[in-house]
């Protein structure tokens, strides 16, 4: 599990439609299910939590050097 990297959600649905129109930068703080199930906390607003989301919905971001 990529702990600490930032993900963003590729596919808002299953009741995480209202998460679609906030920043897009996510850290995962928890796993179940070996890593197929995770909690995201929101980089930008902190106390924004996702208790549960399919890992497959996440693709890490990537920062290119400038």
């Amino acid at each position: 599990m990529d702990f600490g990297i930032l993900h963003k959600i590729n596919t808002f649905d299953d009741g995480n439609q209202l998460y679609k129109y906030m920043p897009n930068a996510w850290i995962i703080i928890g796993s179940q299910f070996n890593g197929q199930k995770v909690k995201l906390k929101n980089k930008i607003d902190e106390k924004i939590i996702i208790n549960s989301i399919s890992s497959w919905k996440l693709t890490p971001i990537t920062i290119s050097p400038s």
